[in-house]
């Protein structure tokens, strides 16, 4: 066999491992008897999980043994979970791997990144319709040639939402391909240059580990990521971590893409019914 195809044995490999062996796990989170339908998922951001959870309804907050808040609710009927995945491709494939044995069949990450464009700015929303796979994580199960791309009805609802808020939120938003990579501060000049020529829109470390994930399990994932910076005007210029005029401008988007997450659920909800 060449190697070519080495790599797709993983995909013919590939298994649910039995629920004792996240048991532990689910029951430090709080929710080891409970099942799921829809799971929100922060990176680490307390507080979008909280204005997330605001918005559910018959909601309960509580801690986990682990230190992170959880939010449970219903969502026009649909049980859902909002927590924090943790920061970086590994912890995210932890937390999907996990709720898989709660139940979730729909995942949406509801996140951030640094724009890779110049029309893209601090405080715009970007939906993702592809990801690069530049993280280490999802090679670990598949391929590196193996496509990463969003659920495409979970997509469409994500879309529309967007159309529904934007001229009430004064929202401006994009959807393309986006790059996910491992290292916060690593991102070099060359290596930006290069995703903004081949019209990237923007970076981020969780997006493809997740739709890579979801699509070899056969369950449904997509993401909704509020802008913190421009990467082509550099970290230190322009971005929420060094203006504090730009961080009025990141709060109204971060509050945006929660609103966006929970109306796509309904909106999704309204189109496949039985997911409840």
């Amino acid at each position: 066999m060449s190697d070519k195809w080495l790599g797709f044995r993983a995909i013919k490999d590939l298994r649910i491992y039995p629920k004792r062996l996240f048991q532990e796990r689910l029951r430090r989170l709080g929710i080891e008897n409970e099942r799921f339908s829809y799971a929100l998922m922060p990176a680490k951001d307390d507080e979008r999980a909280k204005e997330i959870g605001r918005l559910l309804e018959s909601k309960t907050e509580f801690l986990s043994q682990t230190g992170e808040r959880l939010y449970k609710g219903k969502i026009d009927g649909a049980s859902v979970l909002v927590l924090n995945s943790g920061l970086g491709a590994p912890a995210t494939a932890l937390t999907f791997e996990t709720l898989l044995h709660a139940g979730v069949h729909s995942f949406l990450r509801v996140g951030s990144a640094g724009a890779l464009q110049p029309n893209v700015k601090t405080g715009d929303v970007v939906i993702p319709t592809g990801a690069v796979r530049g993280e280490g994580t999802s090679a670990e199960y598949v391929d590196v040639g193996y496509p990463s791309f969003p659920d495409p009805a979970l997509l469409t609802s994500l879309v529309k939402a967007c159309q529904g808020l934007e001229r009430r939120l004064g929202l401006k938003w994009h959807t393309g391909v986006i790059w996910t990579h491992d290292a916060f501060f690593a991102e070099n000049t060359e290596s930006i240059k290069e995703m903004s020529k081949a019209n990237v829109l923007a970076v981020e470390m969780e997006v493809a580990t997740l739709f890579t994930l979801a699509s070899l399990r056969r369950v449904r994932a997509a993401a909704v990521l509020a802008v913190t910076d421009n990467m082509l005007e550099g970290r230190g210029r322009g971005s929420v971590y060094t203006e504090l005029s730009k961080g009025k401008q990141y709060r109204i988007s971060s509050e945006a893409i929660a609103r966006i997450a929970v109306d796509a659920v309904k909106l999704d909800l309204r189109n496949y019914r039985l997911l409840k």
